[in-house]
């Protein structure tokens, strides 16, 4: 009787040790996709550093992002979970040289914060492409199937397609950020600053302190804390 007991116990121990092993692979296993989409994006990022703009004769402004930044390459499926829950979106892309400005303080902004998760998607390849020609509005590139769809769902807070003079068409301008509390867009930011007129020249340190204050209290409607621009 004994050593039945003592089997028992033994498998019991057994069991427990294996979901806790599992508990923990499952967590390590989450920890390791959100580092790795974080160096994606640092090295995405920061690998056009100082280099030479197409076409122009200015420079990619130079950025640093942590290790373990918290921006996560979503999906337009995830993306619109989100947009039903509670979250903040990111959408832009590196050679955006607006999105450059403004990239590190949002992740500045999100440590503040304590938001583990940005969910990003890169904007290059995704819009649409329209012109107007001779009064007629000419699709010169499609845009993805996802992106149309996040348009539509948005439509009621976009701006309109510049230059083409019909205020039914919208169209998402980078870098955008949204952020969700409860299925509700609780605010939205775009660009960096509007004092900012040329974003090849880096905010200054005060307009870098003011861009940050912003975003934390925008954050702030998120979170959920009693963090304030402060903190």
């Amino acid at each position: 009787m004994k050593v039945d007991k003592l089997k028992i116990i033994l498998m019991g121990i057994l069991v427990l040790c294996s979901i806790g092993a599992m508990g923990v692979y499952e967590l390590m296993n989450k920890e390791v996709i959100l580092q790795t989409d974080a160096n994606k994006f640092k090295q995405e990022y920061e690998a056009l550093n100082d280099k030479q703009v197409v076409g122009r004769e200015d420079k990619y402004p130079t950025i640093q992002l942590e290790e373990k930044n918290p921006f996560y390459y979503a999906s337009y499926e995830e993306v619109d979970k989100v947009l039903n829950g509670t979250g903040i979106i990111y959408l832009g892309y590196p050679e955006c040289p607006w999105c450059r400005g403004l990239v590190p303080l949002l992740a500045q902004a999100s440590k503040k914060v304590g938001m583990e998760k940005i969910y990003y998607i890169n904007m290059k390849e995704e819009r649409n492409l329209l012109t107007l020609e001779d009064g007629k509005i000419k699709e010169e590139k499609e845009g993805s199937q996802g992106y149309n769809a996040l348009i539509e769902r948005l439509k009621d807070i976009l701006p309109i397609y510049e230059g083409l003079e019909d205020e039914e068409i919208k169209r998402i301008y980078v870098p955008y950020v949204l952020f969700v509390k409860d299925g509700k867009i609780v605010d939205t930011h775009t660009g960096t600053l509007d004092e900012q007129e040329n974003p090849y020249i880096p905010l200054t340190e005060e307009e870098k302190t003011k861009l940050l204050s912003t975003l934390v209290d925008k954050m702030m409607k998120v979170a959920g804390t009693s963090c304030n621009s402060a903190c």
